[in-house]
């Protein structure tokens, strides 16, 4: 497998220093128009993990009724097809056999929802992903914490989170995801489900792979080793990966990228 690092433009230069396998940038609302024109072709692949947030409101493109904070479906598609459209020339800068974006599906809102709406949020969902346009790259959706924090509060994410029910979308829509390993143990915890009976589904249906601990219900972005994950049996399952990998370490980036190196370091270990 290649481990990768995330990155921004902004310490793009760094991160390579670093000699990554690969990096997938992390997207903001205003990255899809940076002024990106390298005169060389960087010698690794790239992902880009498309942006969460666009002018202080979430992009949801499962979007069923309106909630505040949350883009309308409609704007979400509009917008999410303009940042694809403009994003997929950086992938000429970089050795690609694949162009891949990362992809949030949305479905968040503030007070839990009653669960009979998370039917018409998953068809909403393959549809929107049917209605989005690629010119050379292909959208992964990411499996979700359960309480992800936004805007300073505690919102709670209705779908997209449990292993049989992304199984099931993957088998309709014959797609792959990225599989978040700390957001999958933070819904086990949740949901009092089995972390390894999770895994097991998410292995045969994933095409990228976010790493970090967890604790708890809301505790993501741990460094790996530091929280409630057993890695050893994870890695054994991962032998015949041969997929990217990216460690996703909450601050990972501050003291020098001090926090990625380290996650860096344990994934080698663990390969062993």
């Amino acid at each position: 497998m290649k481990i990768g690092l995330k990155t921004r433009f902004s310490d793009f230069d760094q991160v390579m220093e670093l000699d990554p396998e690969f990096v997938e940038f992390q997207f903001s609302d205003k990255d899809a128009d940076y002024p990106f024109s390298p005169k060389i072709k960087y010698p690794i692949p790239a992902i880009i993990h498309l942006p969460e947030f666009w002018s202080g409101h979430l992009i949801d493109i499962s979007n069923i009724k309106p909630e505040n904070q949350v883009l309308p479906l409609n704007e979400s598609l509009d917008i999410l097809q303009n940042i694809i459209s403009k994003s997929e020339k950086f992938f000429s800068y970089f050795t690609n056999e694949r162009n891949i974006f990362i992809l949030h599906p949305g479905g968040m809102s503030y007070e839990k929802d009653i669960p009979k709406n998370n039917i018409y949020r998953m068809e909403t969902l393959i549809k929107s992903l049917s209605l989005l346009r690629t010119e050379n790259s292909e959208i992964l959706v990411e499996n979700l914490p359960p309480l992800p924090w936004y805007f300073g509060g505690q919102w709670n994410s209705n779908i997209f989170m449990d292993g049989e029910e992304i199984g099931e979308f993957c088998k309709t829509t014959k797609r792959k995801i990225c599989y978040d390993i700390s957001h999958s143990k933070l819904y086990c915890n949740y949901a009092k489900k089995d972390f390894m009976a999770q895994f097991e589904i998410f292995i045969q249906n994933m095409a990228h792979l976010h790493i970090a601990d967890a604790t708890g219900e809301d505790g993501e972005g741990v460094q790996i080793g530091d929280g409630e994950i057993n890695f050893k049996p994870i890695f054994e399952k991962l032998k015949k990966y041969k997929g990217m990998i990216v460690p996703e370490i909450w601050l990972g980036y501050t003291d020098g990228f001090a926090g990625f190196k380290t996650a860096v370091k344990r994934i080698r270990n663990l390969i062993k």
